[in-house]
């Protein structure tokens, strides 16, 4: 029995000596703050009236005054899932103004007496609720307060229900439920409606183990509004959440549905599977690998490339480019009797069965070489030139070897207009004859077959006049002098040791007097020397309106007209008198070489272009000086010119099927490269390295060829990177493609 702290106090006065028993009854007194400490149990039981009851207990008693009291009034919450009607009865009588209907998460209105307005009418005594009109495949939630009639001493023995402890959670100790659990968390602040920690050490240790051995769920999470269903919150080295199936198990660990169709789902073999993969900061230019990083590379179809091993067919085009690099696009290699290249044309059209094409002319570009141990023995280039070691018809009548022309006999062909033939015809012996147009067969190498005529064979030397006429219809030469020979070699030498002229040409029609052909590498067409102070050694004098000398460069990549000056003199000197132009220079619509180039020490320094572009080291003006300006009519001025106040990249750009746009860059003062790219429909990019400056760059553009309605088609941008600038094409309803058609687009950058 505990003594008073009175009687207590009569033992310690000054001068007592206390005694063991009075110790003791000192401490008996006292609460023990470990051996006297009341717990859970002792409060639910609510007979122990010797233990003491801590701030702590008492909050975990408060929070489960509902299991202590056994008679109070007790929360309930109620679903009905795709109701269809316009009465719905409770479990139990709710009191009065404590109901909340929601259908489909939003709050009705209860309705109060006739004539007010309201969604409900509760009969609070029969715990029916009628709607104002019928509710059709609705979700109703009910949540309400009700009395719970059961005594506290004898729970179940009044005249109420009995309290159901399997509708509770204990938060101590463990238990096992059956049936749902209802949480509902009403507090506006960030809250939780349940919070269950695991502080198991042991890996099979477990919060929540949930099993479902019928067919319903486990769990059920229901969000009807913005918060989240269920979140877990990992902080340590286990698992937040696992799903675990057993080994004879059928079903799938986890599924996600909407409106009860399942949408995406996981199987007991971990095979995911789902409409969509999308991975943050993904695209749809890149694929996803198989440790999860993204790979931004093309990858082409398996059925759209060429394998290098195996048999295949392939229909359709089949395009091959490789600039990168100097190997053979394609190497096809054969070891057997087999071809290794067979070509079959099987349409009837006129179908060409093989093409050798190029794109630059380039003279000496070979369009097919025949090798044999790597050594070249024939080929043919882009402009139809043959070259081998011989050649020699299937019939073997004719024959080109180190070169030589055989021709084998055969009888006099019949004359053709417009050509003549060359053959070999055995009369006493096997010679060379020709078939003019005329029908006259002519033996080549006969002097007296006509007489004063040119020979076209052998050296020929002769006095007096050979006269060359020519009666052709058509603007063709009354002759022609090929020199196929190398360096130093001539078609004609004239030598003039008197006072007239070596070779004079008078021409009194449209064709020309002397025309020279020059087809060899190192020879000369006409060569003209002087060794005098005084004479010419090409001398033409033009009294009329025709063309003094004439010379043509047709494809070769030899000089029309080559002067070389070797002392003081003028290498050409024009003179006139008359209406005519000293020196004229036209270039055919098809030409790519310049009409004039000057040259030091083999190096242009001065050019004309046909367009008449002259480019020059520098363009000096007689008398000008360093702080004149020349304008273009050739004036010169002292202002200095304005300088634009920006940098500008002005384009044509276009898009067709869907793809990247592509530019025609008129004129580019940025001091880089800009690049365009896609990211989806309507939207591109503008790449540079820095040239955008930020509030300082801006984008004109114009509609361009589009023939369609202008009215409801927009180009805008913005940018907020140097790097990048954004350009959206759209209609007045979303964004789309192919808008740019030859459209103006600038982009200016201020200075």
């Amino acid at each position: 029995m505990a003594t008073d702290r009175t009687n207590i106090g009569y033992k310690f006065e000054k001068g007592d000596i206390p005694s063991q028993e009075d110790f003791q009854e000192v401490f008996k007194s006292f609460v023990h703050i470990d051996e006297d400490k009341a717990d859970f149990q002792m409060v639910e039981a609510g007979t122990d009236n010797q233990h003491y009851v801590t701030p702590a207990l008492l909050y975990t008693g408060l929070k489960n005054i509902g299991i202590i009291t056994g008679n109070n009034y007790m929360p309930r919450k109620e679903h009905f899932d795709s109701f269809v009607g316009d009465t719905i009865t409770l479990q139990y009588a709710p009191v009065n103004y404590s109901v909340k209907v929601f259908k489909n998460g939003q709050l009705l209105l209860e309705k109060e007496g006739q004539g007010n307005d309201g969604d409900y009418i509760i009969n609070y005594e029969m715990a029916k609720i009628t709607f104002s009109g019928n509710i059709d495949n609705r979700n109703i939630e009910v949540d309400y307060w009700y009395k719970n009639l059961a005594p506290n001493p004898n729970p179940g023995g009044g005249s109420g229900e009995p309290i159901d402890f399997t509708s509770f959670l204990h938060t101590s100790g463990n238990e096992t439920k059956n049936g749902i659990l209802t949480f509902n968390n009403t507090t506006p602040t960030s809250t939780s409606g349940i919070v269950l920690t695991n502080s198991g050490a042991d890996a099979g240790a477990k919060v929540l183990d949930v099993t479902v051995s019928g067919a319903g769920s486990g769990i059920a999470v229901q969000n009807t509004a913005t918060g989240t269903g269920i979140k877990v919150s990992n902080t340590g080295s286990g698992a937040g959440l696992q799903v675990n199936s057993s080994s004879t198990a059928t079903g799938d660990p986890l599924q996600i549905s909407k409106d009860n169709v399942v949408k995406a789902k996981i199987d007991n073999d971990g095979i995911v599977t789902a409409k969509k993969f999308v991975s943050e900061n993904g695209t749809d230019t890149k694929f996803v690998k198989g440790d999860g990083s993204l790979d931004p590379k093309t990858y082409a179809e398996d059925n759209n490339v060429i394998h290098t091993t195996g048999n295949e067919s392939k229909d359709g085009a089949l395009n091959l480019t490789h600039n990168t690099s100097v190997d053979d696009v394609l190497t096809i290699t054969k070891n057997n009797s087999a071809n290794c290249l067979k070509l079959v044309q099987n349409s009837n059209s006129s179908a060409t069965t093989s093409t050798f094409d190029t794109t630059t002319s380039n003279v000496n570009r070979k369009a097919i070489s025949i090798k044999k141990e790597g050594q070249e023995k024939a080929f043919i280039t882009h402009d139809g030139n043959v070259t081998g070691t011989s050649f020699t018809t299937l019939n073997e009548k004719a024959d080109i070897t180190n070169g030589f022309l055989t021709l084998a006999a055969s009888d006099s062909p019949t004359a053709t207009a417009g050509h003549a033939k060359l053959y070999a015809k055995t009369a006493g012996t096997t010679d060379l004859y020709v078939m003019g147009s005329d029908g006259v067969e002519k033996k080549i190498g006969d002097n007296n077959a006509s007489t004063g005529a040119l020979l076209t064979t052998t050296d020929q030397s002769f006095t007096g006049i050979k006269s060359v006429t020519n009666t052709g219809n058509t603007q063709t030469n009354g002759l022609s002098i090929t020199n196929d020979g190398g360096g130093g070699s001539y078609s004609v030498s004239l030598t003039n040791n008197g006072d007239g002229i070596g070779l004079m040409s008078n021409n009194t029609s449209t064709g020309f007097g002397i025309y020279s052909r020059q087809s060899g590498e190192g020879g000369r067409g006409i060569y003209a020397g002087n060794s005098t102070d005084y004479g010419f050694g090409l001398f033409c004098h033009n009294t009329g309106n025709g063309t003094g000398l004439f010379a043509h460069n047709e494809f070769g990549s030899g000089n029309a007209i080559s002067v070389v000056n070797g002392g003081s003199g003028v290498g050409i000197s024009s003179f006139t008198s008359y209406d005519g132009h000293c020196i004229v220079a036209n270039a055919g619509s098809s030409a790519t070489g310049l009409l004039y180039v000057g040259k030091n020490s083999g190096t242009d320094t001065f050019t004309v272009d046909k367009t008449g572009d002259v480019r020059a080291n520098r363009f000096i003006k007689a008398d000008g000086t360093s702080s004149e300006y020349l304008m273009a009519d050739g004036s010169v001025t002292t202002s200095t010119p304005q300088a634009l106040p920006y940098k500008v990249y002005t384009a044509i750009v276009s898009q067709t099927a869907g793809g990247i746009p592509t530019a025609i860059v008129l004129e580019n003062t940025l001091g880089g490269t800009v690049t365009w790219s896609k990211n989806q429909v309507g939207f591109f990019y503008m790449n540079s390295t820095g040239l955008f400056t930020l509030d300082k760059t801006v984008v004109l553009s114009s509609n361009g060829l589009n023939y369609e309605d202008t009215s409801n088609y927009h180009i805008t941008w913005d940018n907020d990177s140097t790097d990048t600038i954004r350009l959206y094409t759209s209609t007045d309803i979303e964004p789309k493609d192919d808008l740019l058609r030859k459209s103006l687009i600038e982009i200016r950058v201020y200075n």
